[in-house]
């Protein structure tokens, strides 16, 4: 099955946090091929706190 959009966002994401960058809406909608959704995201993630959270 496909991931998401979202879901290709979210690992991105992941990703680039884990390499100590920050990806931008920008960013987000260059690897899953949208426009303008990944602002929509982030606002969304930074709502539900998801973004303040770092792996190592």
């Amino acid at each position: 099955m496909d991931k998401t959009a979202e879901q290709r966002m979210w690992e991105f994401y992941e990703k680039e946090r884990r390499q100590g960058r920050t990806p931008t809406g920008a960013d987000l909608d260059r690897i899953a091929g949208t426009h303008n959704y990944g602002r929509r995201i982030l606002r969304k993630w930074r709502a539900a706190d998801l973004t303040t959270s770092t792996t190592t």
